[in-house]
């Protein structure tokens, strides 16, 4: 059998193929079923097989999904895109969501085609995902691209839809990117993101002393400053006698957090006993 399309129109990538069916429209993707089995917006407060509820999905209340009738009759169900260009070198990607059930495996199905000049070929086969348990919605994101000019471009859903009370197809929020946009939108990710500061964490140590090494120039500078302005005759000397000071306390404290004893530790501690005992004062 051979189908014919009629298309009044071409457009470029540039017009918008985006839907995520929130305003009750289908616009400007076209329903082209061919029997009672359609795509239909669905409702998720108000659905039409309250029997076989679609799981929430991601965005808004509304989705595309396959409506089979009363009678649940099998069929399949066909969305097209309007027609569009893709010029040679473009990197274009396409992103939607989906939720297929199926009784039996593989029975229900999705399958996703590119049209180019009236030769149609498969992007996307969803079946694996068609388990009789699924109650989830997936996304899923395909690039794009040609080789050549193709001024007659369309996008292709093809829904098969089982016979069975828990059979289901939809699809949500339904998104075409251009090569530009995707440069567009990187660009200004990069000017507005600031670089993550960068912490220490210790993972043999208590949580507690995760960020001490991280604040050792902050302690030093914040003591140094209120030994200098408590006691402001103190020379020069004095002060970098100081923080040499705190700094080798500081980093001996590091050490032990991070658990790595060295020669020079030990070296200190012994150091700190014997001053300890030869102390004059400690005898008094």
């Amino acid at each position: 059998m051979l189908m014919l399309f009629i298309v009044n129109e071409t457009s470029t990538v540039d017009i918008s193929l985006d839907n995520n069916f929130e305003r009750d429209e289908i616009d400007p993707w076209m329903e082209q079923s061919e029997f009672d089995v359609k795509w239909k917006i669905e409702n998720n407060i108000s659905p039409w097989e309250p029997e076989n509820l679609a799981p929430l999905p991601d965005n808004g209340t509304n989705y595309l999904r396959v409506n089979r009738g009363p009678s649940l009759a099998f069929g399949v169900a066909i969305l097209r895109s309007p027609v569009f260009t893709i010029s040679p070198g473009d990197d274009n990607t396409f992103t939607f969501s989906f939720w297929i059930r199926s009784k039996w495996p593989q029975f229900t199905n999705l399958e996703l085609y590119l049209a180019k000049n009236g030769n149609e070929g498969l992007l996307l086969n969803l079946y694996n995902y068609s388990d009789v348990s699924n109650q989830i919605w997936r996304s899923q994101t395909v690039s794009i691209t040609d080789d050549s000019f193709s001024n007659l471009t369309q996008l292709v859903f093809y829904a098969y839809c089982g016979t069975d009370a828990v059979d289901a197809v939809a699809i949500d929020d339904l998104r075409f990117i251009t090569s530009s946009q995707s440069t567009t939108s990187e660009t200004s990710s990069m000017t507005s993101t600031t670089p993550p500061s960068t912490t220490s964490i210790f993972t043999d140590a208590s949580t507690s002393f995760e960020t001490e090494s991280t604040s050792l120039t902050d302690f030093v500078t914040s003591t140094t400053s209120s030994a200098t302005s408590s006691c402001p005759g103190i020379s020069s000397s004095t002060e970098a006698s100081t923080i040499r000071t705190l700094e080798t306390k500081l980093t001996e404290k590091s050490r032990r957090i991070n658990k790595i004893p060295t020669e020079e530790t030990t070296t200190k501690q012994t150091e700190v006993t014997t001053e300890e005992t030869t102390d004059p004062s400690s005898s008094t």
